[in-house]
């Protein structure tokens, strides 16, 4: 199938995609993306860990935000993260504290930040 039949793309992004070697859609789901991310759960501790993990994590505290120089605002809640009670950090994503509450069940996929004192996570599953 013609990239010209995907629905906003218009000359200007088929010639650059062309540029990259693209011609079809099938080249286009061949070529992007380029790194995939597998969240799969352990039981591995987080205070071993020096890798990403995902943990399942249960909710102890609202989301409160915290400005972190300047600019950047930092998401903060504590959670019970297989039965020990851990501060979980998250940065630029204001929205959580409106999404974060006591009670609620989520998984984290980050890794535990020894500077900080706490579980630095990137993503979250509600």
């Amino acid at each position: 199938m013609e990239l010209a039949k995907i629905k906003g793309i218009g000359p200007k992004t088929i010639e650059l995609l062309n540029t990259d070697g693209i011609y079809s859609i099938k080249d286009l789901l061949l070529k992007y993306p380029r790194k995939y991310t597998l969240y799969e759960k352990t039981n591995q501790s987080i205070f071993e860990s020096q890798t990403n993990i995902l943990v399942e994590a249960l909710v102890d505290t609202k989301a409160t935000i915290v400005s972190f120089k300047r600019n950047i605002k930092t998401v903060i809640f504590y959670a019970f993260i297989n039965g020990i009670k851990v501060k979980c950090i998250t940065f630029s994503t204001d929205y959580l504290r409106y999404k974060i509450y006591k009670g609620i069940k989520c998984y984290l996929y980050g890794k535990y930040n020894r500077e900080i004192k706490g579980f630095s996570f990137q993503n979250i599953f509600l």
